[in-house]
């Protein structure tokens, strides 16, 4: 795992992109306080991928359309 300042990643973006290819975390900082985490994604499923230090997943119906009454209340 590497820690790369905020102000750095413009500069790195390639390299911190393709670091999670090879497995690589990378941490990104903020006046050294981590900010935000870079890391691989989970290929087990297609429908999985990673996120609060977990791996998550969509529901199987992610892209069906919502019920009617779900819908209703956004447009009232």
């Amino acid at each position: 795992m590497k820690w790369v300042g905020i102000f750095d990643t413009e500069a790195q973006s390639s390299e911190i992109v393709c670091d999670p290819v090879a497995g690589l975390s990378t941490i990104v900082t903020r006046n050294g306080e981590p900010v935000a985490r870079i890391v691989p994604l989970s290929f087990a499923g297609i429908r999985e991928f990673g996120f609060d230090g977990g791996l998550g997943r969509l529901a199987g119906d992610f892209e069906e359309p919502l019920p009617t009454d779900v819908l209703a209340t956004y447009y009232k």
